[in-house]
């Protein structure tokens, strides 16, 4: 299910098998994108407050997508910063 769901994802399936998939997938989408249009125009607004911690952080990739090669970036990331003495 996974494989197919990329397939389609990256349009390597298209085929009338995989519609009522796409029909669901897309419909799923337009949900996502309006919760986060309304929970982004919160935030926006300070109806939700964002909150600051005591360390850096560094975002490396997408979390939705894999195969993308982000552990290995995280890998090497994490060994510059190590060989530079920080944890």
């Amino acid at each position: 299910m996974r494989n197919l769901i990329k397939d389609i994802m990256y349009g390597a399936r298209t085929d009338a098998a995989t519609v009522p998939l796409r029909m669901v997938l897309y419909a799923l989408s337009i949900v996502y994108g309006i919760i986060m249009r309304v929970r982004n125009k919160l935030y926006d607004a300070r109806i939700l407050k964002s909150c600051d911690i005591p360390c850096h952080v560094i975002s490396i990739g997408n979390i939705l997508v894999g195969g993308t090669g982000k552990t290995p970036v995280t890998i090497m990331t994490a060994k510059m910063l190590k060989n530079t003495g920080l944890n």
